[in-house]
């Protein structure tokens, strides 16, 4: 036996249990041992403990808190090292140690989900990076948030919300945000049935599940995307090609309800311009597309989620495709909700500066485009917007093609070639024109007007400076495009010829926004102005007419429909412009030359002609132009010109020269339970044939002229003979019409008396045509 020690034998330490060797004489065994009949032996021998060298050395963010510690006890009086090499590790250090803090952060927010067992809905909003996270506003600049403060005061979802200056949340943060450096404990005051109950979260038995989404088959899938992004994307880029193919092809779209939505709606918009009989839900191309897009669920089932950027982007492409449907009014109100959504979520001051990234260029391009599409409908609709300029303060969209987005080995992020064209330069200064329209609707069209007397000046005088600021604010932007965006019909490039061709009928539809306002509603008695309102309007309408069919001669017979839809807003606004003039003339109100409104006329036919190119995938396209000939047809606009050379043949039909016949145009086979879906939709005939050429020009061509800067378009200008009176009584030279000098204050009053009734009998006659 070997000598023992002040330590348990190896018996005793195998059982765990005391040994009594200290207790028996030495050279005995012990007890335990002796009972056990085993052989007492003390051979295991403890292993030396290697030091502590975590101990023993600094650890490794030492000195980035002792730098903190020294920083804040006395801020005013700290001077940093003026050695380069210690100012670079101590850069370093507070770097590692700022990233440490975010890592370890993201691993208590994991842990606590995970233990917690929170909802989905909680999982996302944890994963998602806030927006108001990487602002780098004024608002953050002036107030110091403490967000631990700011945590304990909100009721659960603080870091997805959006709060302004003038908000409860920031006001009681402010007054109880303490100087000291010490943060306000509520954990003890909290009472669970205000903290912890989420109503929002409990289940709604009336609400079921959304059903699974059915895509298209795989290689329609992918014919259906790369339509979208050949025919739609150069033009409203909302979507990054790159990385949403990525998320497609890893099946995103079957596990992202919102993604899916996203991916449902382009297949619907690609469609439209696809060839595929399998696009269509029947027989008619108005259908395209239609067996997706029925899927999506538009409203969500309620509003405390956050919002994230595929939901932005769906608004904006339901906007894309509703357009052109019956239900065209109701996207104003899906954009104002992705507009206050975007709000919400404080996207409005999103400002990454150089540290942009994938998902902060998206929502930027998502809320800009959502802001051109309200400034539209908001106008075309006569509504008030959803937000305003002064309301935001976020960055562009950036000037950079899809596939410079990620970090090359060449060079930075979002870096545009030198000396290559960006695709989305259009972009910009569409949305630059958008902000013209917003200010001619906030000036021109806003309910309340500006008290003047106060001020001396007139309200002629005031109508005359909103309409001079805004055409100034045009003419600055036409000057300001592009080589590549100015209007060139012989433009090599069709992607650079249709962003052209929208870029300048906007303009020219933003014209009309300005001036057609004082066409119909004169404010004064007097005679005498000259102001030409109306000879702007026919010289823009004229010059869009033109631009649409140039770019329809320039598509495909397969994509016609789909380039001329792309302008089809503008030219049906402009037509509306050239039906007033040659009404002006049938009720005596203009005597103009038979040549121009012979070639009126022929505008007015040719842009009857566009639309029933657009109207093939779109049915308020269809409906408009069933309006315009019935406007047509009941006024006798057409027929009634001084002309001998000018004849129009109308279309026939058993009860009246307005309906198609149906060997022009079969009836599709639809399901009457959706007939009310496409109702007043179905596509119409060509209503007039090609004017014959006119006669030599008589001695009435030597009215003025005006040259167009845009389409080359020499055309007599008309103005109003009665002058539009909203702008007082100037001292510019009238561009005359006819040969007559004055017009009767009483001849505009008739004048909007006829056109009331005028507008009446036409309602009258579409419902009938349509009963």
């Amino acid at each position: 036996m070997q000598k023992r020690t002040s330590i348990a034998c190896d018996g005793c330490r195998a059982k765990k249990i005391r040994c009594d060797s200290d207790d028996t004489p030495e050279g005995h065994a012990c007890s335990k041992c002796v009972n056990a009949e085993i052989e007492c032996t003390y051979i295991y021998k403890r292993k030396r403990r290697k030091p502590n060298v975590s101990e023993m050395a600094p650890k490794p963010f030492d000195l980035a808190q002792a730098l903190i510690d020294e920083v804040l006890s006395s801020p005013e009086s700290y001077i940093p090292p003026s050695d380069s090499a210690t100012v670079r590790h101590i850069i370093i250090s507070i770097a590692k140690y700022a990233r440490s803090i975010q890592k370890s952060l993201a691993r208590s927010r994991a842990a606590i989900m995970h233990m917690g067992g929170d909802s989905p809905l909680t999982r996302q909003r944890e994963s998602a990076s806030p927006p108001s996270d990487a602002y780098s506003s004024e608002e953050s600049d002036d107030d110091q948030v403490n967000s631990e403060t700011f945590r304990q005061l909100s009721i659960g979802y603080w870091d997805t919300r959006h709060w302004g200056k003038s908000s409860n949340v920031r006001f009681f943060y402010s007054a109880m945000n303490k100087d000291d450096g010490n943060t306000l404990n509520l954990t003890r005051l909290k009472r669970s049935q205000y903290w912890e109950l989420d109503i929002w979260k409990l289940p709604q038995p009336l609400t079921p599940p959304p059903p699974p989404y059915r895509f298209p088959e795989p290689d329609l899938l992918w014919h259906l995307i790369n339509v979208y992004f050949t025919e739609t994307a150069p033009y409203f880029p909302l979507i990054h090609a790159p990385s949403f193919k990525l998320a497609v092809t890893n099946s995103l779209h079957l596990l992202d309800y919102n993604f899916g939505a996203v991916v449902l709606a382009i297949c619907a918009i690609g469609a439209r311009s696809s060839d595929d009989s399998r696009v269509l839900r029947y027989d008619t191309k108005l259908t395209s597309g239609w067996q997706w897009f029925r899927q999506i669920r538009l409203l969500r089932p309620n509003l405390i989620e956050t919002t994230s950027v595929h939901e932005l982007q769906l608004y904006c492409l339901a906007y894309m495709y509703l357009r052109h449907t019956n239900m065209w009014d109701s996207t104003w109100t899906l954009i104002g909700l992705g507009l206050r959504l975007a709000i919400d979520s404080g996207i409005h001051r999103l400002k990454p500066g150089n540290d942009r990234t994938v998902e902060s260029e998206l929502l930027i391009r998502a809320f800009w485009i959502l802001r051109g599409f309200d400034i539209v409908q908001g106008l075309t609709l006569g509504r008030p917007p959803a937000t305003t300029a002064e309301e935001f303060d976020l960055d562009k969209p950036t000037e950079c093609d899809d596939e410079y987005w990620e970090k090359t080995a060449n060079g930075e992020p979002f870096t545009q070639p030198v000396g290559k064209v960006s695709l989305i330069s259009f972009l910009t200064y569409y949305l630059k024109l958008m902000e013209i329209a917003a200010s001619v609707q906030k000036s021109i069209y806003s309910v309340k007007t500006l008290d003047s007397r106060g001020d001396g000046i007139s309200l002629a005088e005031r109508n005359r400076q909103k309409v001079m600021e805004q055409d100034s604010a045009l003419n600055d932007w036409l000057a300001s495009l592009p080589v590549h965006l100015q209007w060139d019909p012989h433009q090599p490039d069709e992607f650079f010829l249709n962003q052209s061709a929208i870029l300048h009928t906007t303009y020219h539809w933003v014209q009309i926004q300005v001036q057609k306002n004082f066409i119909v509603h004169p404010s004064s008695t007097r005679a005498s102005q000259s102001f030409p309102s109306l000879a702007i309007c026919a010289l823009a309408a004229r010059s869009t007419v033109r631009m649409a069919q140039v770019v329809r001669q320039r598509s495909t017979d397969q994509l016609a429909a789909i380039a001329v839809g792309r302008v089809v807003l503008h030219v049906a606004q402009s037509v509306a412009i050239l039906m007033l003039i040659l009404w002006r003339h049938l009720q005596g109100i203009d005597h103009g030359p038979s040549t121009y409104l012979k070639t009126v006329a022929s505008d007015v036919s040719l842009t009857i002609d566009l639309l029933g190119t657009a109207e093939a995938v779109s049915q308020i396209v269809g409906r408009v132009r069933d309006k315009l000939i019935a406007f047509v047809d009941t006024e006798g606009i057409l027929s009634n010109l001084p002309t001998e050379a000018f004849t129009a043949s109308k279309r026939t039909r058993e009860d009246g020269p307005l309906r198609a016949s149906s060997s022009e145009c079969p009836e599709p086979n639809i399901d009457p339970i959706e007939h009310r879906l496409l109702a007043g939709s179905q596509c119409t005939a060509s209503y007039l044939n090609d004017l014959s050429s006119s006669n030599s020009l008589n001695s009435e061509a030597s009215a003025p002229t005006w040259k167009c800067p845009d389409g080359g378009l020499d055309t007599y200008i008309p103005t109003t003979a009665a002058f539009d009176e909203a702008f007082g009584g100037g001292s510019q030279t009238a561009y005359q019409l006819s040969g007559t000098d004055a017009i009767s204050p009483d001849a505009i009053q008739n004048e909007l008396t006829d056109w009331d009734t005028f507008m009446k009998d036409i309602d009258d006659a579409l419902v009938s045509m349509w009963d």
